[in-house]
């Protein structure tokens, strides 16, 4: 059973494009970030975060964001 509502599959090559691009150039600006913005630690996350985005395939990555995937 699919819990997404009709017209919910989005293009997840730009979705997962996407996701990275927030994470690296904008992952670093979080609340908690903010307290080690001086340590460079923030970047790092980011920079990690998001290469995990780009790693997994279309499936994997569309059910961890909660989409419904269609090849």
């Amino acid at each position: 059973m699919n819990d997404q509502p009709p017209g919910a599959v989005v293009a997840h090559d730009l979705t997962r494009v996407v996701a990275a691009l927030f994470a690296l150039f904008l992952g670093g600006l979080g609340i908690l970030y903010l307290l080690l913005v001086w340590t460079f630690i923030p970047a790092l996350i980011a920079l990690i975060e998001g290469i995990l985005y780009l790693v997994p395939d279309d499936a994997t990555f569309a059910r961890a964001q909660g989409l419904a995937y269609a090849p």
